[in-house]
């Protein structure tokens, strides 16, 4: 007993110095390397990954890989995985307040059709295809995370359809069968003009049956602090054309609630490990974690706020009461809405929550190893958005409706993923490594929409159609003599339910053969099989096919709603995709000497087709603008568009170096690329009704390079750059079939993508002020260049935008603070200059629309200072 308990002590004091040698280190940027200050080499020291589905020092793996350990995380003080975007070159993210979001790898974007970017936790992919308008990846949060990986360029040979511009993967924190292990952080801290943001998380594990059965758990909740106002007050338009931001001014008369845009997430881990046999292991794990959204408003009001005062505000509506008629002026007179009941809430509230059970095998006798993993994704978030002015001005021609009116659009999302990969490979070294795998996933997705608004109904005139007119005469509103129908209950007036059915069926290999001592070859192939059903449902008024539109009745003196030519029709229908694909991948690599290979890849990607419905009426009614203006028309001169459309593909080219000089005090880790993708995934606005549909439309070539430098010159001391430079254009102009209508011009930027220029520059210093402290000081710098504008510029073309330009950012956080044994405390800064760049200053709200008079805008969140403090044991 004295023995063991003399070994568990001695344990004890190894693990604690491993971990005082790790509170030493410098946290290096996105290539995640890492600086141990006990050595008296003062290496930079080496990250291990998984990128090729097996452990390996990141520095031998010929992939351009942005790494974040969990130590480097809080140094970096990454609280979500946006935060992580500002670190790592070639990466962008997009969110919009219905809950979509779009990555971007290295210029390959997801703003339509199937994602781009493979989404994984650990083995589980978890991303989401684009259906709808609110679909956006649910991101787990950032604790108890071993590390992250951001793989750059298509990842399709071992990570599949959905990884066509690279792949990110958070890897937890596994159970160890002969380690204990503990993990807690604690955090406080207050914005400027905004509400304090706080967290508290913890984890832990280790043998219950020593070498036989362990467990690894974690709980964590974070409250995130809002910094915009929703007010009501009066607008007065200064200036009709809305040339600049100056076209309206605001004043304030009242606080609906302050700093309304905060969050919170709850999360929890369990996961047990049996190692059932020397060789062979079995772990179960299941994670649950939810967020709430009081008020999802990313942007606000430009002539209601002072961002240099800290005051950021946006207006809010009201539901008025069921009946009530509030008069306003509109352009075409005196507007009465009779205001109609509608159950929702005021403030643009949501929720996701996700929970994911999975089983790991795990077999290695040392020559060959075997992993299946079995896991079901289940998924449902949902997300309001405030469309009371969108309508308002559609409708009645009011720029600003009063505070009563209300519209609210729910957008939902649901997932339901089961997936199946079995993988047998080589393990230990040798001239040849080999892998060989299947793959089965069955995804399901159901993304409804309702909206509802509370003074369309009761709206009188109504485009040319009036009360008691024609077609349905006396006692009918106008509303029903446009539409054809009343609105369905709760005031809803549009209605459509999408479902997608993703399954697919792939196998695999990967070899990697030593021809020389120096130089490697790697050949990878997979082979996929992919079915997409789709199908969607429309109902509500504003989907009817056959709508009167207040013109006469066509048999007679009046017409009755719901009869004869008048009984409603809608969109309705569904369609199938199938593809059957190769993506090989070629890699030769040459080992100048132990600290340097250089590489060169040719990979390709894919994302898999999919399906779609038609469009409403307003879009495609004989003789309108709407899909014949842009030449989507068939042989007899019809309307028409795609309901299905297919894959799409690329091919990348790269070249890098990963190199270690000056005895390991300097790394350099580069790569450069082109990228050809083929058939794109588009999305085709119609102007005359603001939908979309996807079409594969044109061609375009990325250009770009990847560049990170880390350096130690001198003991405690470490210091670097992440470089990276991105740039997508269309290979040429594309035009309309029927009409020869310009859609997108040669050169012309693909939307989404990000900034081109992205610099990270850091620098951190260790001391020892006592025998068993040490202290540091951390300064991270992040830039962004100004945005390539999206739309184009020509006015002749369909899709130009004359908007501002999303200018340079500079963003700059600090950290200082104290090791003390296991426990590390430090104080920080976050937007430490207070900077407050035009992020997406346009006029329009939320859909840019140039000479409109209202102007919004985005920017970082104000100055925020706080004091966090962790365990780890």
């Amino acid at each position: 007993m004295k023995a063991m308990k003399h070994t568990e002590l001695a344990r004890r004091r190894h693990v604690r110095s491993l971990l005082l040698s790790a509170a030493a280190i410098s946290m290096l940027p996105s290539v995640g390397y890492t600086q141990d200050t006990s050595s008296a080499a003062n290496q930079l020291g080496e990250v291990i990954i998984t990128a090729n589905r097996r452990s390996e020092e990141m520095r031998n793996v010929p992939i351009s890989v942005a790494a974040f350990s969990r130590e480097k995380m809080d140094a970096l003080g990454v609280k979500q995985f946006d935060d992580l975007i500002k670190f790592t070159p070639g990466l962008n993210l997009n969110r919009s307040v219905t809950g979509a979001n779009q990555v971007a790898i290295r210029g390959i974007s997801s703003a339509a059709g199937a994602a781009t970017t493979g989404i994984y936790i650990d083995d589980v992919p978890i991303q989401v295809r684009n259906l709808e308008y609110g679909s956006g990846t649910l991101y787990p949060a950032v604790f108890d995370l071993e590390r992250v990986e951001v793989l750059r360029g298509p990842q399709g040979t071992l990570f599949g359809a959905g990884s066509e511009g690279g792949t990110i993967r958070f890897i937890q924190a596994a159970p160890s069968v002969d380690r204990y292990s503990a993990y807690a952080r604690s955090e406080f801290s207050t914005t400027e003009g905004g509400a304090s943001s706080y967290e508290f998380g913890v984890a832990g594990g280790g043998p219950l049956v020593e070498d036989k059965l362990a467990f690894r758990g974690s709980v964590f909740y974070r409250r995130d602090g809002g910094y915009i106002d929703r007010v009501t007050g009066t607008p007065t338009i200064v200036d009709p054309s809305g040339a600049s931001p100056d076209s309206l001014n605001y004043i304030t008369k009242g606080v609906f609630e302050q700093n309304s845009n905060w969050s919170d997430t709850k999360a929890a881990r369990l996961a047990l490990k049996a190692q059932l046999t020397d060789e062979f292991s079995a772990q179960a794990a299941v994670s649950y974690q939810k967020q709430y959204f009081n008020d999802a408003v990313n942007s606000f009001w430009v002539a209601a706020s002072d961002p240099s005062s800290g005051q950021f505000r946006v207006p809010i509506h009201i539901a008025g009461a069921p009946g009530s008629i509030p008069d306003q002026d509109g352009p075409f007179g005196k507007v009465n809405a009779v205001l109609g009941p509608i159950d929702g809430p005021n403030l643009q509230q949501g929720s996701a929550r996700f929970v994911l059970p999975s089983l790991t095998l795990e077999y290695d006798n040392g020559a060959v190893a075997a992993t299946s993993v079995t896991a079901y994704f289940d998924r449902a978030s949902h997300q309001y958005f405030d469309f009371t002015r969108g309508y308002a001005r559609g409708y009645t021609g009011i720029d600003f409706p009063v505070t009563e009116y209300k519209g609210n659009s729910n957008y939902q999302n649901f997932q339901k993923n089961f997936t199946q990969e079995v993988r047998v490979q080589s393990s230990g070294d040798g001239k040849l490594q080999w892998l060989v795998g299947g793959f089965y996933s069955h995804m399901k997705q159901f993304s409804p929409q309702d909206i509802a608004v509370n003074f369309l109904a009761g709206v009188n005139p109504f485009f040319g159609a009036v009360n008691d007119g024609p077609p349905f005469g006396p006692g009918y509103s106008a509303f029903v003599n446009f539409f054809g129908m009343e609105p369905l209950p709760n005031s809803t007036v549009f209605v459509t339910r999408s479902r997608a059915l993703d399954e697919q069926k792939a196998l695999f290999g990967q070899v990697d053969f030593d021809v020389f001592e120096h130089l490697t070859l790697t050949a990878g192939l997979r082979y996929s099989w992919n079915n997409v059903n789709f199908s969607t449902v429309y109902d509500g008024p504003e989907n009817v096919l056959n709508s009167p539109y207040g013109a006469p009745c066509p048999t007679g003196t009046v017409c009755v709603p719901g009869q004869g030519d008048y009984i409603p029709q809608f969109p309705i229908g569904s369609s199938m995709e199938k593809d059957q694909l190769l993506s090989p991948k070629f890699t030769i690599t040459y080992h100048v000497n132990d600290d340097s290979i250089v590489y060169a890849t040719a990979a390709k990607g894919y994302r898999p087709g999919g399906g779609q419905i038609r469009l409403p009426g307003v879009c495609n009614t004989p003789g309108s603008s709407g899909l014949a203006q842009i030449g989507y028309v068939d042989s007899n001169g019809n309307s028409t568009q795609p309901t299905s459309y297919s894959s799409d593909t690329v091919w990348s080219y790269e070249a890098g170096t990963k190199t270690s000089m000056l005895g390991g005090r300097l790394y350099v880790d580069g790569s450069g690329y082109v990228v050809k993708w083929k058939g794109i995934q588009q999305q085709i606005f119609v102007p005359i009704c603001g939908y979309a549909f996807v079409d594969n439309v044109g061609s375009a070539t990325s250009r770009g390079f990847d560049l990170a430098i880390n350096a130690s010159p001198f003991d405690g001391m470490t210091v670097g750059t992440a470089i990276g430079y991105h740039k997508t254009t269309l290979d040429k102009d594309i035009f309309a079939a029927a009409t020869g209508v310009r859609l997108f011009r040669k050169g012309q930027n693909v939307s989404d993508t990000g900034a081109p220029w992205t610099v990270h520059v850091y620098g951190q210093y260790n001391f020892m002020f006592a025998s068993d402290r040490t202290g540091y000081v951390r300064v991270d710098y992040a830039y962004e260049s100004s945005l390539y504008p999206a739309g184009a510029r020509d006015p002749q073309d369909l899709t130009y935008a004359n908007l501002p330009r999303v200018p340079s950012t500079n963003l700059v956080n600090g950290r200082v603070g104290t090791r003390i044994s296991d426990v590390d405390v430090s104080l920080f800064v976050n937007n430490a200059l207070n900077a407050t760049p035009h992020l997406a200053l346009a006029p329009g709200g939320a859909i840019p629309q140039a000479g409109d008079t209202l102007w919004t805008d985005s920017t970082f969140r104000p100055r925020t200072i706080g004091i966090t403090a962790s365990y780890r044991y």
